[in-house]
């Protein structure tokens, strides 16, 4: 399905001083061109941090085969959508890259990473015996 992606670009910019609360993201779907041997989806990925402490942006392209082309087209110039297990399948390629360079200029600007990352739990021996 996915037979290529590349960014295009990133930036990233801290707006205020702060402790983040939280943050949002975005995915924008801008286009999908048609062309002859492939199909082009470009894209936005926004980072917002919570309470207006700072943004990352990331922009790029998706190349897909042309194995659901007619499908895929149709849904897109019906209702400017992508089928939904060809969407999920661009949602986690394009989650993985964009939390990775969102790591670096994240880094950069000295905020946390636009990661969600499960809060740990650790027992003591003794208790980890007594549940057991």
């Amino acid at each position: 399905m996915i037979t290529g992606a590349k960014v295009l670009s990133a930036s990233g910019k801290k707006l205020k001083d702060g402790n983040v609360e939280g943050f949002r993201t975005n995915i924008d779907v801008n286009n999908v061109s048609f062309d002859k041997n492939r199909i082009t989806v470009s894209y936005t990925y926004t980072t917002d941090y919570d309470p207006g402490l700072a943004q990352i942006e990331i922009k790029g392209e998706f190349y897909l085969d042309e194995k659901n082309r007619k499908e895929i087209e149709e849904s897109w110039k019906k209702n400017k959508q992508l089928p939904q297990a060809i969407a999920e399948e661009l949602v986690t390629h394009l989650t993985y890259s964009a939390t990775a360079v969102g790591t670096l200029i994240a880094f950069a600007l000295n905020i946390a990473a636009p990661i969600s990352i499960p809060r740990a739990r650790l027992q003591q021996p003794e208790q980890a015996k007594k549940a057991g």
